[in-house]
């Protein structure tokens, strides 16, 4: 949605909306998830707000993990000149800002913690590269690309 959306895709174009449409059943529930688990957690703690999203994003992305591959597939398919930093940087910016921000709009006071601090949550996860989603994400993107030929 809006100005940072269109770096992404053409929100009616048919990649987009698969991308979109793909997020949303990976990640789809998150915002009942930190309903449920902010009266157990201090959401406004970076360490605890990473703690809970990278289990969370862990137990989504393994559970869809085909759909995942596909999206991850369809992102590297996008430009010839992909690699597998660009692809990896696609997928978390679209993550972040076409998912998380879009989840968690900033002024809601419920949603405090993750919209102040899911992005630098999320960056924190992507960069462990030998565990959880972040380890799964590569998985996926040398799998593509090396289908892909690159």
């Amino acid at each position: 949605k809006g100005e940072d959306a269109k770096q992404f895709h053409d929100a009616n174009s048919a990649a987009g909306i698969y991308q979109s449409l793909a997020l949303e059943q990976i990640f789809g529930g998150m915002k009942e998830a930190y309903r449920k688990e902010s009266g157990k957690r201090n959401f406004k703690n970076l360490p605890e707000l990473q703690e809970w999203l990278s289990e969370y994003l862990e137990l989504r992305a393994y559970e869809h993990a085909d759909l995942l591959e596909k999206m991850l597939r369809g992102i590297s398919r996008v430009s010839s000149q992909h690699t597998r930093e660009s692809v990896l940087k696609y997928f978390m910016d679209m993550f972040s800002i076409g998912y998380l921000n879009v989840v968690f709009p900033e002024g809601n006071m419920d949603y405090f913690g993750i919209y102040a601090l899911g992005d630098p949550a999320f960056a924190a996860i992507m960069k462990d590269k030998n565990k959880g989603i972040a380890l799964l994400v590569r998985t996926l993107i040398d799998k593509v690309m090396k289908e892909k030929g690159a």
